[in-house]
């Protein structure tokens, strides 16, 4: 990013992307044994809160069945696990998108990642509607792409009941799941790229901030 410079503003082509090339083995294998403690310690409280957010889910639930069997409140069960469900799923997202937060940061700054969380606070604080924006936009793309991918495979499934045709359903399927997978580790390495993008100009105020549009 920093070798290839302000790449949105220029005409698309080849040649800005061969200028964009910063990855090699031999660098990818070096910063991984850079940062490989670091990314233990970040793997490690992500999954604290995994098993935290979950406990706390089995318990609220857990509790509400039992209350909603020896009292009159059986007929708010539903709206329990709703509202417990998405607690969840909010919990899960926030840690999400803190540990998300706190690599680029670690990365960017080579900072210890009790120093990555403090700048990854200050971060939030004094620019949260970008972040806010690169999340939700990067957000619905992914929802879309789930949306369409679940319609793919509902299509293939009805493939593999047509004769001779079904024959075609499971290399279609491998093929399918292939390019998913791709697409969506790739979808999740330009949310990274964004929020790094955006970090770097927060923590560089002579760097023009990127501004996400609305509509």
């Amino acid at each position: 990013e920093r070798a290839a410079g302000e790449l949105y503003r220029r005409p698309g082509g080849f040649g800005i992307m061969g200028e964009a090339t910063a990855y090699t083995l031999p660098a990818l294998w070096d910063a991984v044994r850079h940062f490989e403690r670091r990314a233990a310690t970040l793997a490690f409280w992500l999954g604290l809160a995994y098993v935290a957010i979950g406990g706390a889910y089995l318990l609220v639930v857990g509790w509400g069945a039992r209350l909603a069997a020896d009292s009159a409140w059986s007929a708010a069960w539903p709206l329990l696990v709703l509202v417990a469900t998405s607690a969840a799923v909010v919990g899960i997202t926030a840690a999400n998108l803190v540990f998300d937060l706190t690599r680029v940061v670690v990365v960017t700054d080579d900072c210890s990642v009790r120093i990555g969380l403090r700048r990854v606070r200050a971060f939030l604080l004094e620019d949260a509607r970008q972040v806010l924006g690169i999340f939700g936009a990067m957000g619905s793309i992914l929802l879309v792409a789930t949306a369409a991918s679940i319609t793919a495979t509902a299509g293939l499934a009805l493939v593999a009941w047509v004769p001779l045709a079904g024959l075609l359903f499971v290399p279609l399927q491998v093929a399918f799941w292939i390019v998913r997978g791709l697409l969506f580790e790739y979808m999740g390495l330009v949310t990274l790229s964004a929020y790094q993008t955006q970090y770097r100009r927060f923590a560089t105020p002579n760097i023009a901030p990127l501004r996400v549009h609305e509509g």
